[in-house]
């Protein structure tokens, strides 16, 4: 949540909502990070319960006042713990589609304790294949690129990236999913409205029947179930979601947004 102007006036106020949970390691001393060609501490920003990202306790909420400058990326930090590996880019691009071969590509603009980076492949969500794995830079503040190409892909396809520390702390990236055309160019269904903020329709269209798994970002399965004609969700949390919609051999791949 932003409020005001960066260059004149009194500066812009931030609100940070996040879960306890989502803290990395025991962070006391929350201060607010602004990435120029370094992270630089931002002085003042005060931590306090609640907030829009949980319920109870859970729920917190970091305030910044005042704050001018340029809006490249921001992060919540301690002075006593570094912050982790900072990922600013984490995609695809289809090369091939003939033969299916699609560039997987990520860029960090800093990294502490970094042992390597694992890239995982799925054509499920569920089974995980380790197709690369590349060394990173241990500690640095400059930004540093990193890509892999994967040769005869499946039709559909689902990556994600494996951080390592050097203590064997694991972070995993988002899910990404690839569709080549052979797949994506079926409309079997119509989601609607999305994005939402309560609620979505499955409508299929020129079939009677399909198996639809909801997963988040982090391949979690969220929901299954058997669709015939319609159905609805509701009661999902804020946050993106993909639907997996499966007649038979046919799939399709379905993104939807919770607001």
């Amino acid at each position: 949540k932003l409020s005001g102007n960066a260059t004149i006036g009194d500066g812009v106020d931030m609100e940070f909502h996040f879960n306890n949970n989502q803290k990395k390691g025991s962070l006391n001393n929350l201060k607010l990070y602004h990435y120029g060609s370094s992270w630089d501490p931002q002085m003042g920003g005060t931590e306090a319960q609640g907030g829009k990202s949980g319920s109870g306790n859970n729920a917190r909420k970091f305030t910044f006042t005042g704050y001018k400058g340029s809006f490249s990326p921001f992060a919540l930090g301690d002075d006593l713990q570094p912050l982790p590996v900072n990922l600013l880019v984490f995609d695809r691009e289809v090369l091939d589609n003939l033969n299916r071969h699609v560039k997987l590509f990520w860029k960090t603009s800093s990294e502490q304790n970094n042992h390597y980076f694992q890239l995982e492949w799925s054509t499920d969500v569920v089974h995980w294949q380790v197709i690369n794995k590349q060394l990173g830079q241990v500690n640095s503040n400059h930004v540093h690129a990193y890509d892999f190409v994967h040769l005869n892909a499946a039709p559909l396809n689902y990556y994600r990236l494996k951080q390592v520390d050097l203590d064997g702390t694991i972070t995993y990236s988002s899910i990404i999913p690839v569709v080549f055309s052979a797949i994506q160019n079926m409309p079997y269904s119509v989601l609607y409205p999305n994005p939402s903020t309560s609620f979505f329709n499955l409508k299929l269209e020129g079939i009677s029947n399909a198996f639809v798994s909801v997963y988040d970002l982090h391949g979690n399965l969220i929901s299954e179930k058997n669709v015939q004609s319609e159905s609805t969700w509701d009661r999902l949390s804020p946050g993106t979601y993909i639907l997996k919609i499966q007649m038979g051999a046919k799939v399709e791949i379905k993104k939807m947004i919770v607001l």
